[in-house]
């Protein structure tokens, strides 16, 4: 038997200490604890613990403090505190759920586990415009539409995306009442326990549309196994190492969202690759990728394709390739890992961002000029010759974007990250740099530019650009000695 005191304090003048008796239960395997209120309910100790008959149906606070974990061993409802303080609380297939006052407290590297499960909770989310984090569970919610009566379920199970993609354990499906036009923006939270050795900046945000009524419509109902293959959708997004954080604004509607490793270059119809020197990360397309003549090139990545795959000699791909209907590979060319094809490669849609920007108006940088604009709309921003332009944290809805010859842009993220989003017009002429500040390129996943325009990408001769491009109507062409850091995802 353990013994602990607790304090109370009367009138602010009488300070009583008395003792808190803990009993040692039994029905239970491993060395526990239940608390002398029958629905507080405490589990530490140094050996694994499945519960027992001591766990009630309907649980006030429920605590892990036992570095050896705990196993849940039936589906209960908790309506204070579920607090995991030492060692991971593994579901083992079954639901908690939280009541309206319910929340979940983690602590780092001591998590739900255990796949199967979940926990879920419904509250009616009709004023979200500070953002809220919804019991806790990790996943902030901002937008100014009422989504009504809302139901949120974190699980823990490995999403395929695709060969050699599979997401991160955490899970969340989020299934509102309003579900149309939420120009939402989401921030999910994970634990560095979960990520397995990706790095953090290489992360994206993935979202399912379809994977919540697939799952509802499994033989296990609530649980993550499917009766179909979802589909997915590229969000990418903003990681913050320090918060554990990775975030994306526009996001229409919900159901599952997931993280996993991002791509370096996804494109909808292809991404072709002419002679150049190296480059790393996954590369994905919904058609085809062609890999030319290379230059004694290396690529460290794994390809993944729906169509065809074409590597000609002087490549090395480094990774593992997959593709849908079948591969070409010159006798002079290397992959290390699989080469696959027919193999099973899921066509991902491409993000559909909605915003716009002024027509009228415009901001000009003078030659060897420079000028800080804040966050905010403009209609045309034109950067001349040798230029430089101070962007700072927050959101930019511009028209056009033109920048000169040898132009600067220099992007600080130290209050956050940045997010230039263009309607009309987006072009980097030659020996244009994107720098980055205070991180430099470690922080090219804070730098977003997004994209709705249908005429071509220019990156010109020898630029260094840093950071994410999405421009899912257009076709991207990075020009001769171009140095791109980041990850570009377009429709070709």
């Amino acid at each position: 038997m353990k013994t602990k005191f607790a304090a109370f304090t009367l009138l602010s003048a009488l300070l009583l200490t008395a003792p808190l008796a803990l009993a040692q239960y039994s029905g239970g395997s491993g060395d526990g604890y239940v608390s002398s209120r029958s629905d507080d309910i405490l589990y530490e100790g140094t050996t694994p613990i499945v519960t027992g008959d001591e766990l009630p149906d309907v649980v006030h606070h429920l605590t892990i403090n036992n570095p050896a974990g705990v196993t849940l061993s039936k589906s209960i409802t908790l309506t204070g505190t579920l607090s995991v303080l030492n060692g991971d609380f593994n579901l083992n297939g079954n639901v908690i759920t939280l009541g309206e006052y319910a929340t979940l407290v983690e602590t780092p590297g001591n998590i739900i586990i255990g796949g199967g499960g979940n926990l879920t909770v419904t509250r009616t989310l009709n004023d979200l415009t500070q953002g809220q984090n919804v019991a806790n569970l990790g996943l902030t919610i901002k937008t100014a539409v009422p989504l009504g009566s809302t139901t949120i379920a974190r699980g823990n199970e490995l999403q395929q995306i695709n060969p050699n993609k599979i997401s991160t354990p955490r899970f969340f499906d989020v299934t509102p009442t309003n579900n149309q036009n939420l120009n939402a923006t989401v921030e999910f939270r994970y634990d560095e326990s979960e990520i397995e050795g990706v790095p953090e900046a290489d992360l994206a945000l993935f979202i399912s549309h379809d994977a919540v009524a697939l799952a509802n419509a499994a033989p296990l109902k609530g649980m993550a196994q499917l009766s179909a293959d979802p589909t997915w959708e590229f969000l990418g997004g903003n990681v913050v190492s320090s918060t554990k954080t990775i975030s994306k604004g526009g996001v229409g509607g919900f159901s599952r969202l997931a993280i996993a490793r991002g791509y370096v270059l996804f494109a909808d119809e292809y991404v072709k690759i002419d002679g150049h020197k190296f480059s790393q990360g996954d590369i994905h397309s919904n058609g085809k990728i062609i890999f030319d003549k290379g230059d004694r090139s290396k690529h460290t990545g794994n390809l993944t394709a729906v169509k065809y795959i074409d590597i000609e000699k002087y490549n090395t791909i480094d990774g593992n390739v997959y593709a849908g209907i079948y591969l070409d590979i010159s006798s002079r060319a290397t992959v290390t890992g699989e080469a696959v094809a027919p193999a099973t490669v899921a066509n991902i849609n491409l993000p559909t961002p909605v915003f716009t920007a002024p027509k009228s108006g415009k901001e000009r940088v003078p030659k060897k000029g420079s000028l800080t604009l804040p966050p905010g709309n403009y209609g045309e921003i034109e950067v001349d010759s040798r230029g430089t332009l101070y962007l700072t944290s927050g959101d930019y809805f511009i028209d056009e974007l033109e920048v000169d010859d040898g132009a600067v842009i220099s992007i600080d993220v130290a209050d956050g990250p940045v997010n230039i989003n263009v309607v009309s017009k987006l072009e980097f002429e030659k020996e244009v740099e994107i720098n980055i500040t205070p991180q430099g390129p470690a922080a090219s996943n804070q730098v977003t530019f997004t994209t709705l325009q249908h005429k071509e990408v220019k990156i010109g001769d020898e630029s260094f650009v840093q950071g994410w491009l999405i421009a899912p109507n257009a076709e991207v062409d990075l020009r001769e000695e171009c140095v791109f850091k980041g990850s570009i995802v377009a429709k070709a």
